[in-house]
């Protein structure tokens, strides 16, 4: 109810803060699963649009918004 207030007055940062804080799946290894690709990364952040942001083995960023993630 609380995260609803703050969406509607349009206070995001605070929303994504909490969000980042409280991830299980960020500085971990993923699996991120698309109806077009598979990829493999670490999970560095999520991106003001709420995409999760995957640094590649090769150090290149992948933003994902949609798929399955699974914690490798």
């Amino acid at each position: 109810e609380q995260d609803y207030g703050t969406f509607i007055s349009g206070d995001f940062n605070s929303i994504l803060k909490r969000w980042r804080e409280h991830s299980a799946t960020l500085n971990r290894r993923v699996r991120i699963i698309t109806r077009f690709k598979t990829i493999e990364g670490e999970a560095v952040g999520i991106d003001h649009d709420g995409a999760l942001v995957v640094e590649m083995d090769d150090g290149t960023l992948e933003r994902e918004i949609t798929g399955t993630c699974v914690h490798l």
